[in-house]
């Protein structure tokens, strides 16, 4: 077993020791065990178990939703995983469906800007709208 300080779990991870606590204490992290002296030690699968909220979190699906995910593996409760999966899944397809509509956007949008500089005022004309004073 690889044995993690909250230390060495966020520097391996990316995340500070403040988020590393946080989500202990929210139930996304459980320690493997504690020391004599209350430490808590982490294994491999806490690491693993942060790279799924990192991921999780740049795909866009919110910290509530990983945190359910997280506490059905934790209870290894199968159903409840299933479904927590499927609506981040979910929701990452409507994402997907958003940046393609984005991106048809986007594509509607390239002949723009030589629209636009057709119809730009030459430096002459706008020369002309300069105010002086008087």
């Amino acid at each position: 077993m690889n044995a993690y300080t909250i230390s060495k779990l966020a520097r391996d991870s990316g995340f500070s020791a403040a988020v590393v606590h946080n989500y202990t204490q929210r139930g996304l992290l459980r320690p493997a065990c504690c020391t004599a002296a209350g430490y808590r030690i982490y294994d491999s699968e806490a690491l693993e178990r942060l790279r799924l909220i990192q991921a999780g979190r740049k795909a866009g699906i919110p910290l509530a939703e990983l945190e359910v995910i997280c506490r059905a593996l934790n209870e290894h409760n199968s159903v409840r995983l299933a479904n927590s999966i499927a609506a981040a899944q979910s929701r990452i397809a409507e994402a997907r469906a958003a940046l393609d509509a984005f991106d048809g956007t986007l594509a509607t949008l390239h002949s723009l800007p030589s629209t636009l500089q057709q119809q730009t005022p030459s430096k002459a004309h706008g020369a002309a709208l300069t105010t002086h004073a008087t």
